[in-house]
């Protein structure tokens, strides 16, 4: 079952894309059109006229394909890119531990479902595509996981990655250490013994680099909805022509984006890409991923010394491409380059972030058009039967479940008479305390800092010993306030959305691979409001 949820804006956590999406209407030539169906298909008459390595980058993704077992669907697709009316809906992330957050998920699905209805509107293949974003070198970003655990708190874990900083998280290696402690974790996972088998096939394998456990994950689940998987390393020999570009004008590059900085929806808000000092790429030395810089004779790497020349660095572009990787700021301009996208599925950041690239995108140095729509991913929250079931007693709204946790327990908490008593004495101290005031700062104005400090403090206490009275009360009283506040950290865990804080493996390991079937099916992703979905197999089990 899925239910829109009025009242609760796309992204559960604030932030600019709203606005930012609200401004591209296409009306100037370097603006996206808007994130529609309509706006979309409109972005698939840009495509047709630029020329793509279509046959090889399709030879590629079959090959990669192939080696993580993807079922025929995605094989399919992969082939027909090959074509010359085949079109991309894109979308992707760092591999992170167990499947990533669960927006992962949602973007992957987003992606599936969009590529769908818009080759029913021009009668065309799209294929939907997950980047893998493997060159990528935040090792601390990727190495964590977490999942419901006892009396709502989270169950977490984390990799020992450290051999590996500074590296891309391509070269972390199939090391039976961080391994081992994958496959101890996830197997915490299945709490009931539901679902061993998916618990297993979560799991690394043992000649698994962490960047391919995070692919096949990702294949085995979607795969058969014909998401294709891929590797940007791929795609590094087809975009020599575009770094050629870059590493001539990288000026010029710097000048077009503090130019759409300029002109952007939120101008006072800091700058992702200001100011690069030289070409947005890295170079990969023994192993490491080392940023080019510009010096005064040409550019120098990041813990390297000795200068690098232009033309040395163009050769290595040019011959070892696969030494050179994108920085964020190129990674869309190399993506849209040799592929033909049309759409993007982005969560909140990655808009705020290709705001910022929308005149390098549409210039003579990057894609030469407008940049495809930014298609905001589904925002879910997942509630089970049980879960739904302590809403229907304590007459709990969808609505009501994203108001902080202490709010929501003693919003549907009833009150009672000691409650009651306390929060009379603080509304009566607050008005002792006021009238108090005046005299204070009469016999000494400087009092006045400390005084409104005490205040605070004292009017906060009191609210704090209502709030447990309120509970104390509600619980001798038989009403078990606690599991309110376990629905709540389910739902909200941390205080941060549910989608950002639990991966998608815990999900696959409650739920089976039904919950990915029945969103494909049923998630409307023309519905721009949050979802919450009680999945119709398995039970989650989170101390409720």
């Amino acid at each position: 079952m899925i239910r829109p949820v009025d009242g609760i804006p796309m992204f559960t956590v604030p932030g600019r894309a709203e606005g930012i999406l609200a401004s591209f209407d296409g009306s100037a030539a370097h603006l996206p059109r808007p994130a529609t169906l309509d706006g979309v298909c409109e972005t698939a008459t840009d495509v047709r006229a630029l020329d793509f390595p279509r046959a090889d980058v399709s030879a590629a993704l079959v090959e990669y394909s192939t080696s993580l077992g993807a079922a025929g669907a995605a094989l399919d697709n992969a082939k027909r890119l090959a074509e010359d009316d085949a079109l991309v809906v894109t979308t992707g992330q760092q591999p992170c531990a167990a499947l990533g957050p669960l927006y992962v998920i949602g973007k992957a699905v987003t992606a599936i479902k969009l590529a769908r209805d818009v080759a029913g509107r021009l009668g065309v293949p799209v294929v939907p595509v997950y980047w893998n974003a493997s060159e990528d070198h935040d090792i601390d970003e990727v190495s964590v996981a977490a999942a419901p655990g006892r009396d709502g708190g989270l169950a977490k874990f984390k990799a020992d990655l450290d051999a590996w900083r500074g590296r891309p998280i391509a070269a972390v290696g199939a090391d039976a250490a961080w391994q081992e402690a994958a496959r101890a974790w996830l197997r915490t996972l299945d709490a009931s013994g539901a679902h061993p088998d998916l618990v297993e096939a979560l799991a690394p394998r043992p000649d698994e680099t962490w960047a391919r456990w995070f692919a096949r994950g990702m294949s085995d689940l979607l795969s058969r909805h014909g998401l294709v998987m891929l590797e940007p390393q791929a795609l590094r020999p087809f975009a020599i022509p575009l770094v050629e570009r870059i590493v001539e004008s990288h000026v010029a590059v710097q000048d077009l984006l503090r130019a759409s900085i300029a002109e952007r929806v939120e101008s006072s808000v800091a700058a992702s890409f200001a100011d690069l000092d030289g070409p947005p790429l890295f170079v990969e030395r023994d192993g490491e991923r080392r940023r080019v810089h510009v010096s005064d004779d040409g550019f120098t790497l990041r813990g390297e010394e000795g200068v690098l020349s232009r033309e040395r660095l163009l050769e290595t572009v040019r011959t070892r491409p696969g030494d050179v990787s994108s920085h964020a700021a190129l990674r869309p301009i190399v993506q849209n380059a040799v592929l033909p996208v049309v759409a993007a599925v982005l969560g909140p950041g990655e808009i705020a972030y290709h705001e910022e690239l929308l005149r390098f995108h549409a210039s003579d140095l990057g894609v030469r058009r407008r940049m495809p729509v930014l298609w905001p991913r589904a925002s879910v929250t997942l509630i089970d039967e049980r879960s739904r079931a302590t809403m229907e007693r304590f007459g709990v709204t969808p609505p009501d479940l994203f108001v902080p946790r202490d709010e929501f327990v003693s919003r549907f908490t009833p009150a009672g008479d000691l409650e009651g008593s306390v929060r009379d004495l603080a509304r009566r101290t607050a008005a002792s305390v006021d009238e108090l005031r005046g005299a204070v700062l009469r016999l000494d104005p400087t009092l006045e800092r400390p005084f409104a400090k005490t205040v605070d403090a004292v009017t906060r206490a009191l609210s704090t010993l209502g709030d447990k009275v309120q509970r104390a009360e509600a619980t001798a009283g038989g009403f078990a306030p606690d599991k309110l506040g376990r629905l709540s950290a389910f739902v909200r865990p941390d205080g941060k959305p549910q989608e950002r804080s639990f991966c998608g493996a815990w999900a696959v390991a409650a739920y089976g691979t039904g919950l990915v079937d029945e969103l494909v099916s049923a998630l409307d992703i023309h519905d721009r409001r949050h979802k919450i979905v009680t999945p119709g197999e398995g039970e989650v089990t989170h101390g409720g």
